[in-house]
C-alpha cells in the first residue's frame, strides 16, 4: 500500500480546522488525510509516514497503543497533541509533542522539527526553489511585518515592483495571508521565530 505522507487523528472541529490551515498554508506536507480513529493505523492498513495524534483519541494505556502503531508502521514518525505533561514512559514511542497551551513560537518549532527529518526527503522542506532571490527577500520582509513602502525602501525598488513580487509569491505558494507567509518564512529558515512578534 502506498504511504500517505501525513495522517492527522483529531475529532475536535476547532483543532482539525487549525491544523488543516497550518499544514496547508505552510505547504509543509504534500499529502494530508484527516481521520477520527486510530484503528487503521493500529492495524497497519493506513501506513502513514507522519502521524499526528490528539491524545484524547489514543486508547489507554498510551504506551501499549503507541507500541502497537510503531510495530505496524516502523518508519512512521508520531507527533502527540496533548493537554498536560507527557508521560515519560511514552517518550521512546513518539518523535515530538505539542501541548495545546504552547505558545505559537513553540508550536512552530515543534512542527518544524517534526517535519524536517532527513529520513523523509519527500517532505516540502526548506526554501521553495520556485521563488527568486528577490521574492525570498520580499517574503522575509513581509513576514517581519514591513509595509510595501518599507520593503520598497529597504530593497531600493518601487512600491509597484513590491506589489508585483507579492502577487507572484501568492501565486507560487498559494499563501494569501501575512500570518501564513510568516509561518512559511519561519519553517523555511528565512527568519527566526523570535523575529515574528517584534
Amino acid at each position: 500500500m502506498k504511504k500517505t505522507t501525513t495522517i492527522v487523528i483529531v475529532e475536535n472541529a476547532f483543532r482539525k480546522s487549525a491544523i488543516k490551515q497550518f499544514l496547508f498554508e505552510t505547504k509543509i506536507a504534500q499529502t494530508i488525510e484527516f481521520k477520527s480513529s486510530l484503528l487503521e493505523c493500529m492495524s497497519g492498513t493506513c501506513q502513514p509516514a507522519f502521524l499526528i495524534i490528539d491524545s484524547e483519541l489514543l486508547p489507554e494505556p498510551h504506551q501499549v497503543s503507541l507500541d502497537k502503531i510503531k510495530q505496524k508502521n516502523s518508519d512512521c514518525k508520531i507527533l502527540l497533541l496533548h493537554h498536560g505533561a507527557v508521560d515519560t514512559h511514552i517518550l521512546p514511542y513518539i518523535d515530538g509533542h505539542i501541548q495545546f497551551f504552547d505558545s505559537e513560537e513553540e508550536i512552530l518549532h515543534s512542527f518544524r522539527t517534526f517535519f524536517t527529518d532527513e529520513k523523509h526527503p519527500f517532505v516540502n522542506k526548506m526554501v521553495d526553489n520556485t521563488l527568486s532571490e528577490r521574492e525570498l527577500e520580499v517574503v522575509k520582509l513581509v513576514a517581519l511585518g514591513k509595509t510595501n513602502k518599507e520593503i520598497s525602501d529597504a530593497l531600493y525598488i518601487s512600491a509597484h515592483t513590491v506589489v508585483s513580487h507579492r502577487k507572484n509569491i501568492t501565486n507560487k505558494l498559494g499563501i494569501k495571508t501575512i500570518a501564513g507567509l510568516a509561518v512559511y518564512a519561519v519553517l523555511n529558515g528565512l527568519i527566526d521565530p523570535e523575529e515574528v512578534n517584534k
